[in-house]
């Protein structure tokens, strides 16, 4: 078989190198103690050498660590099996982002991208005893603008340091957004270990659900192998623990299943979620296991339907050919740093948080990340249907090398990679970007003449190498888009629609009604955190929304200005804080009643209503129903009720 050794729990340590001007002496020539998976952020706080920089005004005082190189450190021994193989590779499951790796002092490979798996080759410099391994990771805000001079620059979206996230396969909210701070990570973020294999290694089981109805599924199951073409088994277990299917074949060729009778996943509300379990065993040619892949899957279809209709064009997801009604929020990175986010008891807690106040859609959202296996397992498990933004957010993203290449091998790996899940129901093309480009001044400015800055992925390339992969879930080119470059992304008769005229132009959440959008896969209204939440993050002479400390937990420009004039159109505002506090938590929440009981009253013309947003990532005053300490805001108890299976609602004519 093949072998593995974890390296996670070695002694790593890490150091500043490099350029080291900005670097407090403390931190200058220290050799501290890392972990694996981690970041430097937390490395440093472990080590009692900066201070948490989600309280008081500490992330301002913390911007040097971002552009500073790191380099993480350790030694080990190597298992004797897994030299013994023809193959030996360290296998780096995630480095953010931009590092060199070196072992017993020869470089082994790079990376350039925070959102890919490496494997590189290790059998010419790996020995028995005593292995050194060096990963250095350059500064991401350096690298971006070494980016910038090579390509030439592009517009994106401005918040508060103005860092081009738009120029690096990073997630992009690291870089400061209008609701989380400017904390610019690297690290060893994922799993690393040393792998030996002989004669045929597994990269990817894409087992492809064709059709599933009452009678039959269909299930092609693509086996993505490196070395030779070897035997393969392929076993389908029911729920019950009965063999579904067994069929034999080679790594070479998609290998089918069928089942009779399937028990069909349906999302969450409209039927069960049950899960079989695929085993694939790749043998050498004396019959001898020497690679498997097993994992859980659902049979069922999905779709996208955006017919056009007398309205415009309409936007419905269906699964086994039933439409859903999408009640559900954005999700965001559930901390700034992501080892710490990742976590499958994290992530059980926040989708349980979802699907308790009704939800049964989450949207992951293009700032981000693609959420480790973890997050998808779960919503297999509870029925909670998946919108996977590719990563491009709020910015023009160039098409020219060395960026297509970069953005072509992710995109491959992690549709593979995700291509079992049955809650993963679309992949959509970008957050935001083709009305950036309608309305937001990109084509006045005159930096795009001539230029590329994203359209050929989103229109092109993205739905090319999707369907490539798995031509199985539907593909949408933006959020929002009208199904046509003819007409203006935004159109609330067509398709998806963000709708932010209300918070930040309207002036009053009635206008909500303003408006019947087929399907809106954004619109908020901010509230603060929980009072709990507030208090453990600003001092306690801090608690007023016009003091620094709370100004550097509200990144929407003149957010709290916006929140309370809103307020006072409902409300007679009291001079305390405790009494503000609580309106603009209830405001948040009325708020969003309105728009959602508006939109579901108007279905089927509207079918989807997935709001700004479910978490925040830390404590912050935002749009979040979960604030950044996990604590649900009135918003959530809202959702319970606005989301509810059924809605009596009264609405005006």
């Amino acid at each position: 078989m093949m072998n593995k050794q974890f390296l996670n729990d070695l002694t790593w340590f890490v150091r500043a190198v490099g350029e080291t001007t900005d670097v407090p002496d403390a931190v200058c020539d220290a050799t501290i103690p890392a972990t694996v998976p981690g970041c430097v952020h937390t490395d440093l706080m472990a080590a009692n050498l900066i201070s948490d920089p989600y309280l008081r005004r500490n992330e301002h005082d913390l911007q040097w660590v971002g552009y500073t190189d790191w380099r993480y450190t350790t030694t080990f021994d190597a298992d004797a099996a897994i030299l013994a193989h023809d193959h030996v590779e360290l296998f780096c499951e995630g480095l953010d982002t931009v590092a060199e790796v070196t072992l017993n002092g020869q470089e082994i490979g790079r990376s350039e991208n925070m959102h890919v798996a490496f494997r590189f080759d290790a059998k010419a410099h790996v020995k028995p005893r005593g292995n050194e391994l060096t990963i250095t990771f350059r500064s991401a805000v350096k690298y971006t603008r070494q980016m910038i001079e090579k390509m030439g620059f592009v517009p994106r979206c401005g918040y508060e340091y103005e860092l081009d996230y738009n120029f690096i396969r990073k997630n992009a909210c690291n870089f400061g957004w209008d609701w989380g701070p400017t904390l610019v990570t690297c690290g060893i973020w994922r799993p690393i270990s040393l792998v030996g294999w002989s004669n045929t290694r597994i990269d990817h089981v894409r087992p492809l659900v064709t059709r599933a109805d009452e009678t039959t599924a269909i299930v092609q199951v693509h086996i993505d192998a490196t070395g030779k073409a070897s035997p393969v088994e392929v076993r389908l277990t029911d729920p019950q623990g009965n063999v579904a299917a067994e069929v034999t074949g080679t790594t070479d060729a998609p290998i089918t299943l069928n089942v009779d009778q399937p028990q069909r996943w349906f999302p969450v509300g409209y039927g069960d979620q049950p899960l079989y379990r695929l085993d694939v065993t790749v043998k050498n040619d004396s019959g001898e296991a020497i690679d498997g892949w097993s994992r859980r899957i659902g049979l069922r279809t999905c779709e996208l339907d955006t017919s056009e209709d007398e309205i415009g064009r309409a936007m419905v997801i269906k699964v086994n050919g039933q439409p859903v009604y999408a009640k559900g929020a954005n999700w965001i990175p559930d901390d700034v740093f992501m080892h710490r986010a990742c976590k499958p008891d994290r992530y059980r807690a926040r989708i349980e948080q979802a699907l308790g106040c009704n939800m049964n859609v989450l949207r992951v959202w293009g700032g981000g990340i693609y959420e480790t296996d973890a997050f998808y397992d779960i919503c297999d498990e509870l029925g909670v249907l998946v919108w996977q933004d590719f990563l491009f957010a709020c910015a023009c993203y160039c098409e020219e090398e060395p960026m297509r290449s970069l953005v072509e091998a992710e995109v491959r790996y992690n549709v593979a990679r995700l291509s079992h899940h049955a809650s993963l129901t679309m992949f959509n093309g970008c957050n935001e970007n083709i009305w950036g480009y309608f309305a937001w001044g990109w084509q006045e400015s005159g930096k795009l003449e001539g230029r590329t800055w994203g359209l050929g992925y989103y229109l092109d390339m993205l739905p090319k190498w999707t369907g490539e992969v798995d031509p199985t879930k539907p593909y949408w080119p933006g959020s929002p888009y009208s199904g046509s470059m003819d007409v203006f992304p935004n159109d609330p008769n067509h398709c998806n629609k963000h709708n932010w005229e209300v918070w930040f132009k309207d002036g009053d959440y009635v206008n909500y009604r303003n408006q019947v959008p087929r399907f809106c896969s954004e619109f908020g209204f901010q509230g603060p955190s929980a009072y709990a939440t507030i208090a453990r993050a600003v001092d306690r002479d801090e608690l007023s929304f016009d003091s620094e400390q709370m100004a550097s937990h509200q990144k929407c420009k003149d957010g709290y200005g916006m929140a309370t004039r809103m307020a006072k159109v409902h409300f007679n505002m009291p001079d305390d804080f405790d009494g503000q506090h609580y309106l603009l938590q209830l405001n948040q929440a009325r708020a969003l009643t309105t728009g959602v009981e508006w939109f579901r009253a108007h279905q089927p013309r509207n079918m989807g209503s997935v709001y700004w947003n479910l978490n925040a990532c830390w404590p912050v005053m935002c749009w979040s129903a979960i604030d950044g300490d996990g604590r649900l805001k009135p918003l959530w108890y809202a959702t319970r009720s606005f989301f509810a299976p059924r809605l009596l609602t009264i609405q005006p004519i």
